[in-house]
């Protein structure tokens, strides 16, 4: 897709920024397990976004739906943090005691 212009007045005439009409995919592994150490305590552990793969960014006029998909009403401003991992790699350990 080219850039077009918004307007016939020289003012406001500024090329737009291509649509973002596709995303590519993402994949993210997770690893996660869970050790029962005895009765009492069992311990979780685990690695969330294993490879850190960052989400894709995205322009203001993201794909064919316009104002729809806009990242800035349905997003963070660049990314859609609801469908993509936005955090990075997480790291987390849980004991849990049973009494």
């Amino acid at each position: 897709m080219k850039n077009e212009t918004t307007s016939s007045d020289p003012l406001l005439s500024a090329p737009t920024a291509p649509a973002d009409t596709e995303l590519a995919a993402r994949d993210y592994f997770d690893l996660a397990g869970n050790w029962t150490i005895n009765k009492t305590f069992s311990l979780r552990a685990g690695v969330l976004n294993l490879f850190d793969k960052d989400p894709p960014i995205v322009s203001g006029t993201a794909g064919a739906f316009g104002a729809l998909a806009d990242p800035s009403i349905y997003g963070n401003g660049n990314t859609f943090p609801g469908t993509y991992d936005t955090l990075g790699r997480q790291i987390f350990l849980n004991l849990t005691m049973k009494f």
